[in-house]
Order: structure tokens, then sequence, then C-alpha cells
């Protein structure tokens, strides 16, 4: 059996959409013939969404963990200042030191060929850093997996000045350039990183997040798959994740000029406002000013992160005893949630060639999905599996027209199906992993080859 090492910033215990790519690829990479080894964090530095469950399903793999370097911006006493310290000084950002740390385990801990491939995941951006080192001292080919683009979107993302971003973009494509295989996770990602450097084309791979047919299994003979059925008058929407604050943060005078003079202020940035209910909110506040007993056959759903300016909207709005919050559950336990809900709200911030991972669970539990997000890749999912209903987050008229051809259909008991189990088996977790495994196999023939 060939021998693969994942670093993973994110792994269990901790819990997380972050965390569900890499373990199943640890998890299932084992049926076609690599032996995994991961490197992470220590549990001490595991935020707090802790999800102990998961650490189950890999439990015979061997996992290093490795802390941190120290620096000295870390023992700054403004919060502020230390912010501001660690953007400028340590690039591409502050988990640098994690990978410099992970650096110099690697070189005490395992031996030249002790590995055929390693494979990386980003982000934090940082995380590709690390590859050159890598395959020096454990001379085997690098797979870099991109979960969100970094300096591939230079024409959105914000960079401190002008010269951190074309330090940074000299320096990744450099990186990109010597890994053996890169892998991203929509095709707009693919696009993107084509146009960004068109001399990688050749080694882009596109394998797409995916559902664990095994998560499901548990759920198939739960009483809440019916509790949806018969017998309950109001439409249920849920939701499982992070939802961030609804309010958008205005930049103060002196940002605009520190952004401008670093030849930065003309960039969009990322509007993370309408990854949170606001949309939602809004075609219900739509639909009960045109209709208001439809205030009464609505009911929301949400576990997770959930930013608590969610919940203040609502009240502002008048909508807030709609609205039950479960707080953060275990993976299983959320997916046990949404099973019992109608429809599945799946909102999405600016980024055009972002997949939100939480898509193929929905896909795969059957409920036509109400996404509310820009054209793009998600759109154009939805539409492709006939999953459900779309529309643009700034477009609350036509939230509300679809709310009540829902609430509708939900009385009649017409209400649509999500997407068909056929049409979504490639997603499943081993159906991915399989690929991998394929680009595994072809880096490790070449190199085998050459020596």
């Amino acid at each position: 059996m060939k021998r693969a090492l994942f670093v993973l910033y994110n792994y269990p215990p901790a819990g997380g959409s972050g965390v569900q790519r890499g373990l199943k690829f640890v998890r299932y990479i084992q049926d076609f013939g690599y032996a995994p080894t991961v490197i992470t964090l220590p549990e001490d530095l595991i935020d707090e969404r802790r999800d102990e469950s998961l650490e189950r399903e890999a439990h015979d793999v061997p996992v290093h963990r490795v802390r941190t370097l120290d620096h000295w911006t870390c023992h700054l006493r403004s919060e502020s200042a230390k912010l501001v310290l660690q953007r400028l000084l340590l690039l591409p950002d502050q988990h640098i030191l994690w990978s410099s740390a992970v650096e110099e385990y690697v070189s005490r801990a395992f031996k030249p060929g002790q590995f055929d491939v390693i494979f990386i995941t980003c982000p934090p951006s940082s995380m590709a850093f690390m590859s050159g080192v890598f395959g020096k001292v454990l001379k085997a080919p690098i797979v870099l997996d991109y979960r969100d683009p970094a300096v591939q979107a230079r024409s959105v993302y914000r960079w401190p000045t002008i010269f951190h971003e074309l330090v940074l973009n000299r320096k990744i494509k450099g990186i990109a350039e010597r890994a053996s295989a890169i892998v991203v996770v929509t095709r707009g990602m693919k696009q993107l990183f084509s146009q960004w450097h068109p001399a990688i084309e050749d080694k882009l791979h596109l394998i797409f997040n995916g559902y664990d047919e095994s998560d499901f299994a548990a759920l198939e003979n739960s009483s809440s798959a019916s509790h949806n059925q018969q017998g309950e008058p109001k439409l249920r929407i849920g939701f499982a994740g992070l939802l961030h604050s609804p309010y958008r943060k205005q930049m103060s005078m002196s940002s605009r000029l520190f952004l401008t003079l670093a030849l930065q202020g003309h960039k969009p940035g990322i509007d993370l406002s309408s990854l949170s209910l606001k949309p939602l909110l809004d075609a219900v506040s739509c639909a009960v000013r045109k209709r208001p007993s439809t205030r009464n056959d609505i009911e929301i759903s949400l576990c997770g992160s959930i930013a608590p300016d969610n919940l203040k909207y609502a009240e502002d709005l008048g909508l807030r005893d709609m609205i039950n919050v479960h707080g953060y559950l275990p993976h299983l336990q959320s997916l046990r949630m949404l099973q019992g809900v109608d429809i599945l709200y799946l909102p999405m911030h600016s980024t055009p060639w972002t997949l939100p991972g939480k898509v193929f669970e929905y896909f795969r539990l059957g409920k036509p999905i109400l996404a509310i997000a820009p054209q793009g890749d998600l759109p154009e999912l939805i539409t492709e599996h006939n999953a459900g209903w779309t529309c643009l987050p700034n477009a609350p008229e036509e939230g509300a027209r679809i709310l009540a051809e829902a609430i509708a259909a939900k009385k009649d008991g017409r209400l649509i199906h999500g997407a068909a189990r056929e049409d979504i088996r490639q997603y499943e977790r081993r159906n991915c992993t399989a690929q991998l495994a394929k680009v595994f196999d072809s880096i490790v023939k070449v190199v085998s080859g050459n020596e």
C-alpha cells in the first residue's frame, strides 16, 4: 500500500464545515490503496466548535499534532494593534507561524521517501507555503487542494498594500508551478485559476465537495423523517452552518484613505452580509406585507454559528417569533434537524465561483433548496439538478413569490422534491475520494517513472 501524508489545518475533534473534506478523504483513501498519515493542530488550539463524534471516522489513522511558533506580535496588549501588525508582517496570513512549525517538525520526524504523495489543503493560504520544504525534505510530489482562492482572485480580495499583493502573487505562482497537481472545488474556481496562471491549466483538477452516504444511513429510519409531512400546517425552512452579520461593516475614512494609498481601494472585497439570514427575512417580510396571514404559515429553524445580529434584524422586522435557534449541533444532529424541515435555505456571499459545501448534503436530504445567491456556480448547480429555487440576494419580491408558491404547495400536498438521488451519486464522498486517488496515481507513476 502506498503512503500519503495529509496536512490539514482543520481536523477532528474540531467541528464545522472546514473539517469535512479533509476528514472524508482520509477516511476513504484507504479503500484505494493509500495509507494516510495526518498532520494537524493540537487539540487545545481548536476553537469552541468541537465535534468529538467525528474522531471515530478515522480513529486508526496516525495523527501528528504540531504546535504553532511564537511571534512577538502575539504578546501585544492591544488587540487592534496585533491584528494590524500581523496583517502587515505575516504573509500571507498569521497561520504562516504554524506552517513554519510544521516545516521544522517534518524535517525532524520523517525521512525522505517515507511518503509517496503529500496532500495540502488551503485555506489558510499559508498552508501552500510549506510545499517547497516538504518537496525537498520528503522527496514526494505535492497536491495542493484549494477550497477557496487567494491571490487568484486579485480583482476582488484586498491585501494590505500593492507591494504585498505583487510579492504574494509572484510567490504563489511559483508554488503552483512546482506542485504536481492542483485540486479545486468548483467549476468557477477552475476557470479562475486557469485565467490567473495559464501555465498551470494542465495540472488543474476539479473535485467537488460532497456528502457521505454513511452519515445518512442512521437517519433513514428516524422518526423526524416524516415529521414534516401530514398534519404540519406550517412551511418549515431550515439552515445549518455559519451565518454572518446582516449588517455590512462600514469602513472608516482613514481606512478608505489607506486602501487608496495602498492601491487596494478599487477592489470590492467580499460582502458577507448576504451570507446571513437577511435575504430570507427580507423575502418573508415582503410576503407578510402582501399577505399578513403568511406570518402563521412559516417557521424557520437554525443551527450552527449564528451571528446574533441576525436575530436583531429579525426583531427589527417583527419576525423574531418565527425563528427557532438550536445553537451549534454535532454534524449528525444538524442533519437530523434538517431532515425535519420542508425547504433548505442556502445563502451565498458575493463571489460567484464559490459553492457552500453543505449544498451536497442538501441534495442528499432530498428537500427543495431555496438558494439566494449571486449568479454563478451555486444557482447553476441548483438548476442543473432541478433541486429547488434560486433568486438574487437583493430581490425580496422574487423571494416572496417563491415562498407564497411553496406555502400553497405545502397546504395542497404538492411541494416539489429536491435533487434526484441517481443524479447526485457523483458527489458521494467515497466517489470524490476515488477521483483524488486517480490524481495521486497519475503523479506517483510519473515520479516513479522519472527515478
